[in-house]
């Protein structure tokens, strides 16, 4: 998919939500909402109010270079497994879902947990996520059991599995809002 500007971006962000309600959660004004539909890129703040709340690569928001979402890969299984250990060290409260498929050769964690941060004078409320991947381990389900306490296995479908660890999938995919389930179907 090609994307040539930042509003075509922005638009695979949003999976169909309509600007004016979302950036409104985000408390961007409705001027705000509005340049961003006529392609006008926003300030440091806006994009890293973006970033956080959608697991977005700036990178690719803003040129159109790379993946759209961040997903931490590794071609070393013990650089992935370390960087777990480090994930649960520092926050052990992660709800950790992870798919593992020989067949695809990969490995993926999608770590979440409830977030905030103070933006032009509110709270924002969000879903932290973090997206590891690796090659494929067959010891996976030993290493990564023991290491967060909400531990569940993905049913994705292999086109999902390919868009998830291609960074195709973000935070809006993965939990959806209160009127679209997520894939991930937390209750």
């Amino acid at each position: 998919m090609d994307f040539y500007n930042f509003s075509e971006r922005l638009e695979f962000i949003l999976a169909g939500r309509k600007v004016n309600p979302w950036a409104k959660r985000l408390n961007l004004s409705s001027g705000t909402a509005s340049r961003l539909k006529q392609d006008i890129v926003p300030g440091q703040d806006v994009l890293t109010a973006i970033m956080r709340t959608e697991n977005v690569s700036l990178n690719w928001l803003l040129s159109g270079s790379g993946k759209p979402f961040m997903v931490d890969s590794y071609l070393d299984t013990a650089d992935f497994y370390n960087q777990l250990n480090n994930h649960a060290k520092d926050c052990p409260q992660y709800q950790c879902d992870y798919l593992a498929l020989a067949q695809l050769n990969v490995m993926c964690v999608v770590l979440s947990q409830p977030a905030s941060y103070e933006f032009k004078g509110a709270v924002i409320n969000y879903v932290q996520v973090e997206v590891l991947s690796s090659p494929f381990d067959s010891d996976f389900g030993h290493h990564i059991a023991p290491l967060f306490a909400a531990t569940k296995e993905m049913n994705l479908d292999p086109h999902q599995s390919r868009s998830l660890v291609s960074g195709q999938l973000g935070t809006y995919a993965f939990f959806g809002d209160e009127t679209r389930p997520g894939i991930l179907n937390r209750s």
